[in-house]
């Protein structure tokens, strides 16, 4: 990839993740409205991330990554493994009732790949 085609890729993605973040439903997000926030033509969305679902379930799980990180509870630091990994998961079950629509997204995601993140 040439740093152009990169820069392009990112302009896409940060145009998406911005547009959610906005509160705009992920469903009704068009690749035209995508292409016009980056300043690119539409069909590179394609391109770059094979379909407008690929580029959203990557910009969702990436937000999701991030809230999960914010929501770690402060007493996370346990060394016992048992501890640990209920603080995880009530991280995340906390992330995926605040912000269910990202979450139905990133759920519906995995299951269609086969949970390979989860």
């Amino acid at each position: 990839m040439t740093s152009e085609e990169i820069s392009t890729r990112e302009r896409i993605f940060r145009a998406t993740l911005e547009m959610i973040r906005e509160g705009k439903d992920a469903h009704e997000i068009t690749t035209r409205q995508i292409g016009d926030r980056a300043g690119v033509n539409p069909s590179l969305v394609n391109y770059h991330f094979q379909s407008k679902e690929n580029l959203i379930g990557q910009v969702v799980g990436t937000m999701m990554g991030e809230i999960i990180g914010q929501h770690q509870r402060s007493d996370a630091t346990e060394t016992d493994p048992e501890a640990r990994l209920r603080e995880i998961l009530l991280a995340t079950a906390d992330a995926a009732f605040e912000f269910y629509n990202m979450s139905k997204i990133a759920i519906a995601g995995e299951l269609k790949e086969g949970c390979r993140n989860s």
